[in-house]
């Protein structure tokens, strides 16, 4: 085991050769491992506006159904402002196509965008 030691030149930097190596590769894997886990953050947030967004669509509905006490709708056209977790919804209600829904109901369009 000694003979291989010594026929190893102290100056041929091969471990330098190796170590230089390994750390790249582990630089490359940890920066893939970090974007990794920033794409799924942005996406886990997209999804979690979605549901708001989707939520409030259903509860701006519901609230002018409520409102509208069998008659037509309450508060068609108009515009609700809501801010959740520092983020801004923009819901508005629009009348669709009289007669255009099911069984010649009137069609209601609910849109919610998020700034």
């Amino acid at each position: 085991m000694f003979i291989l030691l010594r026929k190893c030149n102290k100056e041929s930097g091969v471990v330098l050769l190796v170590m230089i190596f390994f750390v790249m590769c582990i630089l490359i894997i940890s920066a893939a491992m970090l974007s990794q886990s920033i794409n799924q953050t942005n996406l886990e947030q997209q999804q979690i506006e979605q549901i708001q967004e989707a939520q409030l669509a259903k509860g701006l509905f519901w609230k002018a159904y409520a409102n509208s006490a069998g008659s037509a709708l309450t508060g068609v056209g108009s515009t609700s402002n809501t801010v959740l977790q520092n983020q801004w919804y923009v819901g508005t209600i629009t009348e669709g196509s009289v007669g255009g829904g099911l069984n010649g109901t009137t069609q209601y369009n609910v849109a919610v965008t998020y700034k």
